[in-house]
């Protein structure tokens, strides 16, 4: 599709489908105060495009909107699959930004601990508590680690978290 951008420049400017997708997909599930997402909506619409032929960035966005999507709604096991499309080992310059990165490592430790798997979301968590990172991506992580050291009855490592 394409689009004139912001009007600042002559130049036409080419916007892919899939980020059209994601777009929409995103506006389902921010809403307006007083409504509730369309978390079924927005999985309808990022299934539509997960398949597609995408760089690895746009299946990362896709895959960590759909794993959000399905965990809001109680779905672990779902969540579980969609966040899985993404590579563990992926990098933080594999993101657009560090905050997105964050973000991914937060939700797929969070899911972890949904799904019981405590060692792995410890693992998961590693850059942002070693060392702890000094905001919300750290406060976060925090939380996240006192759930998965609760869950392996290490009582003092999670008080201390």
């Amino acid at each position: 599709m394409w689009g004139s951008g912001d009007g600042s420049s002559s130049a036409p400017q080419f916007v892919e489908e899939e980020e059209l997708d994601i777009d929409a997909a995103v506006r389902l599930l921010i809403t307006a105060p007083g409504k509730k997402p369309d978390y079924e909506s927005a999985i309808r619409k990022l299934e539509e495009v997960i398949d597609e032929d995408l760089e690895p960035v746009r299946k990362y966005e896709i895959a960590y909107l759909l794993a959000s999507a399905h965990s809001e709604l109680g779905s672990n096991a779902r969540a579980w699959k969609a966040i899985s499309l993404i590579p563990g080992a992926v990098t933080r310059d594999s993101w657009v930004t560090e905050d997105a990165y964050f973000d991914f490592l937060l939700r797929r430790a969070q899911i972890q601990v949904n799904t019981l798997q405590y060692d792995a979301a410890l693992g998961t968590l590693k850059p942002l508590l070693e060392p702890l990172t000094k905001d919300v991506f750290g406060q976060a992580a925090c939380l996240v680690a006192y759930g998965a050291y609760k869950g392996l009855n290490r009582h003092t490592d999670a008080s201390s978290i």
